[in-house]
């Protein structure tokens, strides 16, 4: 969780208390929380998969590369391999793409379809 729309919630304390309300309805298997936002993982009654640039559920990312319009890396996992070729750019966007891939490919999505 970001200092984002502080300007509705005022506080970070009121954000993360809002967003906690997601453990209500999401399963500790399906809730996946950005590994950077400790104060919201302290919070958490529960157990969440933590996400980051470097790894997500077991899939570790490697070859990272920034271009000026899109943003490659691999993705590992035991011996399945996934190339992700994304428009959005930044390293910053390397650990969401991960956790849809990942994510994707634990509900059935082929590689190719990644």
């Amino acid at each position: 969780i970001a200092p984002n729309h502080l300007d509705q919630y005022g506080t970070m304390n009121n954000l993360v208390s809002d967003f906690l309300d997601i453990e209500e309805f999401v399963s500790e298997e399906s809730l996946y929380v950005a590994s950077e936002s400790k104060d919201f993982i302290s919070r958490l009654k529960g157990k969440a998969i933590l996400f980051s640039v470097k790894e997500v559920d077991g899939w570790v990312m490697s070859d990272i590369k920034l271009f000026v319009n899109k943003t490659t890396f691999s993705m590992k996992r035991g011996s399945v391999i996934l190339k992700i070729n994304s428009g959005l750019i930044g390293r910053h966007n390397v650990g969401p793409l991960a956790l849809v891939a990942a994510f994707a490919y634990k509900n059935g999505m082929s590689k190719q379809e990644i």
